[in-house]
C-alpha cells in the first residue's frame, strides 16, 4: 500500500520491512528496493 512512498525515498532512514503478500507471489524482478540495493555493489566487492 505505500509502495510509492517507498520507491520515492531516497534517504537512508527510516527502515521499512515489508511482508509480501500471500495471495501474490513474490517477483523478485518488481522490486525496487532489490534493484537499488544491487546497484550500490559490483561482483568484485564479493570476492
Amino acid at each position: 500500500m505505500i509502495r510509492h512512498a517507498i520507491d520515492g525515498h531516497m534517504g537512508s532512514i527510516p527502515a521499512v520491512l515489508e511482508i509480501p503478500s500471500k495471495e501474490h507471489p513474490y517477483d523478485a524482478s518488481k522490486d525496487s528496493i532489490l534493484r537499488r540495493a544491487k546497484g550500490m555493489f559490483c561482483a568484485e566487492d564479493f570476492r
